[in-house]
């Protein structure tokens, strides 16, 4: 994997990519997410890495258009875990989680094109829900060593 692109903040709030040297946007940030292009963002100043801060505000960002893609339920239950004893546990499992939908929403995508008849949205996410049941559960269990497996 190629060394991610380095995108230094300034205090005046602009965006400078130090690969193409030129002034960056939010739209120009999710342009590279889409193409899986790897970039960290650092403070110009301190060099602290503010990637995760920025990435938070893009989703906000987004959400404030009407992309409403996060249920607020959903909001509400993260917020929640802030400060559990869970919390650390919870990044992996989201990585995991992310990851194994993209995988399956691949597969949803090329069984819709092929087909087009017979597909069945519901039925499709109760699948992907199950075997995400599945995955939790074994994920847990490596932590459960009491567990019988």
């Amino acid at each position: 994997m190629s060394s991610p692109i380095v995108i230094k903040k300034y205090a005046n709030r602009r965006l400078y990519n130090t690969e193409t040297s030129v002034y960056v946007t939010h739209e120009d940030l999710c342009q590279l997410i889409s193409e899986n292009v790897p970039f960290i963002v650092q403070d110009v100043k301190t060099g602290q890495d503010l990637t995760r801060t920025l990435l938070i505000q893009i989703i906000f960002d987004l959400e404030s258009k009407g992309y409403e893609m996060l249920p607020i339920n959903f909001l509400r239950r993260i917020i929640g875990l802030y400060g559990n004893d869970l919390m650390q546990v919870i990044p992996p499992y989201l990585e995991i989680m992310m990851e194994n939908f993209m995988t399956h929403q691949t597969e949803i995508k090329t069984f819709f094109d092929d087909t087009f008849g017979g597909y069945s949205p519901i039925t499709q996410m109760e699948t992907l829900h199950t075997r995400n049941l599945k995955l939790w559960n074994q994920i847990m269990g490596m932590f459960n060593p009491f567990k019988d497996n």
